[in-house]
């Protein structure tokens, strides 16, 4: 072997390249790299032999000298006829190969293009990628699977279940990104880990040695609601996923019920359409619907349901077998017809509430043939009419499917038209008369001189263009078109400046005042924490009735919006019940409560509880402190698995002195110092870094670029989540500075 296979010139070039790396003198870099280069016997050996022994990128630092080594040679081989000849083969990939499991993924691409990793041997290719995963390194064994196009004899699981589990799911879909078969497969063991009858703590113990996982990521409603988007994104028929379909069409089940009987929002006609169109087919679906049912209303309802679904009487309980047979023929037929009066009283109890058009039935045209489009135009197409639009479609409840505009509503002073859509373009498409139902909606919507007065349009017209791409050009193209909901946005802003009523509530802290907040009004309720008050928020599943439970038991206030409102407030009193406008902003929810409430805020109470869990209770760390934690946390990292993420890798190589945690609350002040209680250092374990309550001390979320330009870091005992004083503060005290209460020892705070 040469002196250069020995690795002496290389060494030698590394050092010179070192030195001028160490001394910064970068300019010199490019010129000394290339010569360098071009002297060696073998370049590509060479670079090896310069990788091998430059340790800076095992450092995890963004831009290394053997990053740059790489770049320079990448640059310089392309121009070298010399070194365009054929690799010493298989000894130089092998080389390769266990350097690959070293570097970091901003280096590989190079080093596959340099050294052809990508035409070695597949039995050698896949031994890497296997030794990547020994090591725990999912995340480069999968990036370096897609590079070498891999992942079709790979084990899908294998590759993917850890990244899910560490919430990288941006790398499994880039993993399946190009094999359709290989999303088909994920979908489906993602949709089998929501069978009701799924013990995800298999899962758990095979993989519980991996650090930084997200656990909460194998609950049902997240697994759902992530097979729901990659459906969508890779266009899968939801027969491939039934438990996560069955799960969605449950859940809006339990809503239908939600609105029929406990609402009481819904007409008897129109909730039984809707059931019907949820249930479909689906025996599951349907025996689950009937034991739901059975909670609200008697067994004649569930046993006459029963038998319209046709469920056999063996899936049906005793009670409503036996009620269904005594049901049948006659005694039936009564059944049905007093559902069917109830119906209509219903509808004329309702009519009260709504102001009725003075136009006759006869006025009242139904158009489902393009033929009846002409007389329809030649009334509503007319310069300086004003005309009513709406549009309707049948709501999905988050079911997998597209909406699709079923009826479009032209209503005049003297007539109303109702297009069927979906049969006018049917009609359209099978007769190749496209071009008349187009001219006719795109006039309509075009026309200046024609007002068209609608709420919401805008969405409408969403909907309208993306169910039918024939009239795509309609949202781009609008004119004439006043938009109600903007005149009462409007409406509502001129009435804010109003002079208010006084609140009846004599003055109270933010510490004085607790609540909680309806699922409708999450924001609201961060918000409110972000100021210092004790929020309870309820979550998406959650039944409104839970609001009323909660504030009975806790002697807290509610505050919800809509039809809840009226159920909440018969149940802890008007003065104990808020209502709030679901059209307004957060922000300004949240300035309506403290004004109704009469809650003084001052800037000690902003962030004085945690937004994410709602504790307020906080450790104080220094600088020096948070610095030997991450660096306690780094070492704990490194003995479990050797994948540490960023922020630990990134950490200066700096050893400080070992300290204990402070006790004196007050000894590590920054800036700002928030009313809340202040933990003893005690309660946090330096060794496994989890506080008395249990939570662990979520160092892995701060970004590497804090620890040397924060004082003072304050740690949630309750949730571990870490906070420091940044820019966001500064934005909460200028939103809020109209009704902050500033004092004299707080007149520090610059708003």
């Amino acid at each position: 072997m040469s002196t250069q296979c020995t690795g002496l010139e290389p060494l030698h070039l590394l050092h010179i390249l070192q030195e001028l790396w160490t001394k910064k003198e970068i300019h010199e870099l490019p010129e000394e790299a290339r010569r360098g280069f071009a002297s060696l016997t073998d370049p590509l050996e060479g670079l090896l032999v310069m990788l091998e022994n430059s340790h800076d990128w095992r450092k995890g630092k963004a831009h290394s000298l053997a990053h740059y080594i790489i770049e320079q040679f990448s640059n310089w081989i392309t121009e070298d006829v010399r070194v365009q000849q054929p690799m010493k083969q298989p000894m130089l990939q092998a080389r390769v190969f266990s350097l690959l499991t070293e570097v970091p993924t901003n280096m590989l691409d190079q080093l596959i293009s340099l050294y052809e990793v990508d035409k070695a041997d597949t039995s050698s290719q896949l031994g890497l990628i296997n030794e990547l995963c020994v090591k725990c390194k999912y995340k480069e064994a999968v990036l370096l699977s897609i590079k070498l196009k891999l992942q079709p004899k790979l084990d899908l699981e294998e590759m993917c279940i850890p990244l899910l589990l560490q919430d990288k799911v941006s790398l499994v879909e880039a993993y399946v990104a190009d094999y359709p078969e290989l999303q088909l497969r994920l979908l489906q063991l993602l949709d089998s880990w929501c069978h009701p009858g799924m013990n995800t703590a298999n899962i758990q113990r095979r993989y519980r040695n991996l650090s930084h996982l997200r656990w909460n990521k194998l609950n049902c409603k997240a697994l759902c609601k992530l097979v729901f988007r990659l459906m969508e994104l890779y266009d899968v028929d939801p027969v491939h996923c039934p438990n996560v379909v069955n799960q969605r069409s449950l859940a809006s089940i339990k809503y239908l019920l939600y609105k029929r009987f406990l609402e009481k929002s819904m007409s008897e006609e129109n909730w039984s359409e809707h059931i019907e169109a949820v249930l479909g087919e689906n025996p599951q679906l349907q025996g689950q619907f009937l034991s739901l049912l059975a909670r609200y209303t008697d067994v004649d309802t569930v046993a006459s349901w029963a038998l319209r679904l046709n469920v056999p009487l063996e899936k049906l309980s005793y009670h409503i077998a036996e009620r269904l047979k005594e049901l049948e023929n006659v005694k039936l037929i009564g059944l049905e017809s007093s559902c069917t009066e109830e119906s209509r009283e219903e509808r004329e109890t309702r009519r009260k509430f709504y102001y009725q058009l003075p136009i006759p039935t006869e006025s009242i045209h139904f158009l489902d043939h393009l033929d009846q489009l002409k007389n329809c135009a030649t009334h509503v197409l007319q310069a300086g009419n004003v005309v009513g639009i709406d549009m309707e479609w049948r709501p999905t409840f988050g079911v997998l499917t597209n909406t699709r505009v079923s009826i479009v509503q032209i209503a005049m002073k003297d007539c109303v038209y109702l297009l069927d859509l979906p049969q006018l373009v049917k009609q359209s498409e099978s007769e190749c008369r496209q071009a008349e139902l187009t001219h006719f909606i795109q006039t309509l919507f075009t026309d200046h001189t024609i007002t068209k007065l609608g709420y919401a349009t805008a969405g409408d017209l969403r909907t309208l263009s993306t169910a039918y791409p024939m009239i795509k050009d309609v949202v781009q193209f609008t004119a004439g078109v006043l938009d109600l909901l903007n005149v009462h946005k409007e409406c509502v802003q001129t009435l804010q400046p109003a002079p208010r009523k006084i609140s009846s509530f004599p003055p109270m802290s933010p510490s004085e005042f607790s609540v909680v907040c309806d699922n409708m009004l999450q924001g609201l309720g961060r918000y409110l924490r972000c100021l210092g008050v004790d929020v309870k928020i309820l979550e998406n599943e959650d039944d409104h009735r839970k609001a009323a439970e909660i504030a009975r038991e806790e002697n807290r206030f509610i505050l919800t919006c809509g039809l809840p409102y009226q159920t909440l407030r018969s149940q802890v009193g008007e003065d104990r019940c808020l209502s709030l406008n679901c059209s307004e902003k957060a922000k300004d929810q949240a300035v309506t409560v403290l004004k109704h409430f009469n809650v003084q805020v001052t800037p000690k109470d902003i962030f004085s509880r945690c937004q994410v869990c709602n504790g307020a209770e906080y450790l104080k760390l220094s600088m020096e402190e948070m610095v030997q934690v991450v660096q306690l946390n780094a070492g704990s990292e490194t003995t479990e698995c050797s994948d540490q993420p960023a922020a630990t890798r990134r950490l200066p190589s700096t050893k400080l002195p070992k300290m204990p945690l402070q006790r004196d609350t007050g000894s590590c002040l920054g800036a700002y110092n928030p009313s809340c209680h202040w933990a003893e250092g005690s309660q946090l374990n330096m060794k496994t870094l989890t506080f008395t309550s249990g939570a662990r001390l979520q160092v892995e979320a701060i970004p590497p670029g804090i620890l040397d330009k924060v004082d003072t870091f304050y740690c949630c005992t309750s949730c571990g989540k870490v906070f420091w004083e940044g820019s966001h503060f500064s934005r909460v005290l200028s939103q809020f500075q109209d009704i902050l209460h500033i004092t004299d020892n707080t007149t520090f705070y610059h708003l």
